[in-house]
């Protein structure tokens, strides 16, 4: 009886070992070639790498347009003007832009991404020049910001300018002048600070 009491001892503290061992190499049975599941990846230590904005930020306002494709489907979509897709088609590649109607003014951001070896300056200068030849308004150059505001109608504020995404389009229209040069102006401002021009 003294003997099989001690063979089942034996027996207990062999099972407990094992088990041990195996918890202690992942329950591989300690093989070493295979790796442990339960180790940390990475250094919990490190914080994580923020991520960048994306390079327009988001006009107030009931979103009318939000899209991204290339500046041949953007002309398939007729949403830009005839003399818009005449000047920009020979330096664009893709458009991103977004669209909104903020209590009664249409605001407005364009991302124009530029072709491979294209000319960033002379994209501003054909699209700037559109707007001249058409009567805007010259009301600053850094960045270029042009305007019309007739007596009665719609008031039209557009700025453009080059940052390191590609040409960028701020723009603001309404039947109230003053509610239209205000949307303008903050929503130019937000841009700028999202996203400078490029000095």
């Amino acid at each position: 009886m003294r003997t099989s009491r001690f063979a089942q001892v034996a027996v207990a503290l062999v099972l407990v070992v094992g088990a041990g061992i195996a918890w202690v190499f992942g329950g591989d049975g300690g093989d070493p070639s295979r790796p442990r599941t339960d180790q940390v990846q990475g250094d919990p230590r490190r914080p994580a790498t923020p991520k960048p904005n994306p390079p327009l930020v988001q006009p107030g306002g009931t979103v009318l347009l939000d899209t991204a494709d290339t500046f041949r489907n953007v002309e398939k979509a007729q949403v830009l003007a005839p003399r818009d897709l005449e000047v920009l088609e020979p330096h664009v590649s893709k458009v991103t832009l977004l669209v909104t109607d903020n209590t009664g003014v249409t605001t407005g951001i364009w991302l124009f991404e530029l072709k491979s070896g294209q000319e960033p300056a002379a994209a501003l200068d054909a699209v700037t020049g559109l707007y001249t030849d058409s009567g805007f308004e010259t009301l600053s150059v850094n960045p270029i910001v042009q305007a019309v505001t007739p007596p009665t109608g719609t008031t039209t504020y557009r700025a453009h300018y080059l940052s390191r995404h590609g040409l960028i389009r701020v723009e603001a229209y309404g039947p109230d002048p003053e509610a239209t040069r205000v949307a303008f102006t903050d929503l130019l401002k937000s841009q700028l600070d999202n996203t400078p021009q490029l000095s």
